[in-house]
C-alpha cells in the first residue's frame, strides 16, 4: 500500500510538474508599448547571433521579431541568445515564399512548435506569427490562414503563446484580425502614394492604426513591420515626392518616438525594420556594429 501510494504521489507530482512546465513563466509584451525591438533576419552562428542580441539590447530592444527562415533550428539559435540577454522573441512560421513550403505548412509549424515546447528558453517566446504577408502574396486564402492559426494554437495549448499573423494593412480582413490573439500589422508609410519626408509620415501611419484598432480595441496591437529607407534599392517608393536619406530615416524614428504617449494609450508597440541590412538593402538601422543614425527610442512615457 505504501509503495502504491508513493508511486501514485510521484505520478501526481510528475503530472503537476509537466503542467507547470507547459504553462511556465512566459515573457510577455502585453504591457510593453512604443519601441519593442528590431526585426532580425541574420542567419548567423551562435556567437555572432549573441553579439547582435547584445547590441540590440544596448539599443533598447526588449524583444526581437524573427523574420524569414534560416533553417529548421534557427529559432533555437535565437532563443539561446534571447535567454542570455533576457530578450523576448516574436517567433514566425515562414512559409509561402518558395515551392517547397506550399502544402508543407503543418510540418513547418511543427518544427517551430516543438522548439518552443522543448527549448530551455522556450518561455522567451512572447508570441508567434503564422506567416508574414501571406494574403498580400496570395499564397493562402483568409480561411486557410485562420485555420492555420487555429491549428498552431491547438498545438501550443497550455503554453500560453499568443498566436496571430503579420499582414500588410492593405490586405488584412476583419475576420483574420478577430481570429488572432493579437493584432499584427505591417504599416509602411514609405510606400504611401502621398509620401514626402520621414518627419511627415504620421498622416499615413495613424489611419491604418485607427482602422485596425477599431475592429477590436481590446487586443494587443503590434506594428510588426515599419520603416523608412535610407537609400534606394529595387523597391522604389510609390510617391515621386518621397525623400530617401539618412535624415529621413532618422526623422521617421524620431516621429514614432514623439508619439510614445499615443502608443501607450493604445497599448501598442512597433518593431523597427530592420536591425541591419540582412532584411533588405537600404533599411538597416545599424551597420551591424553601430547605428547609422541617432538612436534613443522612448521605452516609457
Amino acid at each position: 500500500m505504501k509503495i502504491t501510494s508513493l508511486l501514485a504521489s510521484a505520478a501526481a507530482f510528475l503530472t503537476l510538474s509537466v503542467s507547470v512546465a507547459a504553462a511556465g513563466t512566459r515573457k510577455s509584451l502585453q504591457n510593453d508599448y512604443a519601441f519593442l525591438g528590431f526585426t532580425y533576419s541574420s542567419c548567423k552562428n551562435a556567437a555572432d547571433t549573441l553579439a547582435d542580441f547584445k547590441l540590440m539590447k544596448s539599443l533598447g530592444a526588449r524583444h526581437v521579431r524573427m523574420y524569414g527562415s534560416c533553417g529548421n533550428t534557427w529559432l533555437s539559435t535565437l532563443l539561446d541568445a534571447a535567454g542570455a540577454t533576457d530578450i523576448g522573441v516574436l517567433a514566425m512560421i515562414w512559409y509561402g515564399y518558395d515551392d517547397t513550403s506550399i502544402g508543407n505548412e503543418p510540418a513547418l509549424e511543427n518544427s517551430i512548435v516543438n522548439i518552443i515546447k522543448t527549448h530551455q528558453y522556450g518561455n522567451n517566446v512572447v508570441a508567434i506569427a503564422v506567416g508574414n504577408e501571406e494574403l498580400y502574396d496570395q499564397t493562402v486564402t483568409a480561411d486557410q490562414l485562420i485555420q492555420a492559426m487555429a491549428r498552431v494554437r491547438t498545438k501550443l495549448q497550455g503554453y500560453n503563446v499568443p498566436v496571430s499573423t503579420s499582414e500588410l494593412t492593405c490586405c488584412l480582413p476583419s475576420n483574420v484580425v478577430q481570429a488572432g490573439d493579437m493584432t499584427m500589422t505591417n504599416i509602411l508609410p514609405y510606400f504611401a502614394t502621398d509620401a514626402t519626408q520621414g518627419k511627415h509620415a504620421w498622416k499615413d501611419v495613424l489611419p491604418d492604426v485607427n482602422k485596425y484598432r477599431a475592429i477590436n480595441t481590446t487586443k494587443k496591437f503590434l506594428i510588426t513591420e515599419t520603416y523608412w529607407a535610407w537609400k534606394l534599392n529595387d523597391w522604389k517608393p510609390n510617391s515621386p515626392d518621397c525623400s530617401t536619406s539618412l535624415q529621413d530615416m532618422s526623422d521617421y524614428w524620431a516621429l514614432l518616438q514623439h508619439h510614445c504617449s499615443d502608443f501607450k494609450s493604445w497599448n501598442a508597440g512597433y518593431f523597427a525594420y530592420c536591425f541591419n541590412e540582412d532584411c533588405m538593402t537600404g533599411y538597416g538601422i545599424t551597420d551591424g556594429t553601430k547605428p547609422r543614425i541617432s538612436w534613443t527610442p522612448a521605452l516609457t512615457c
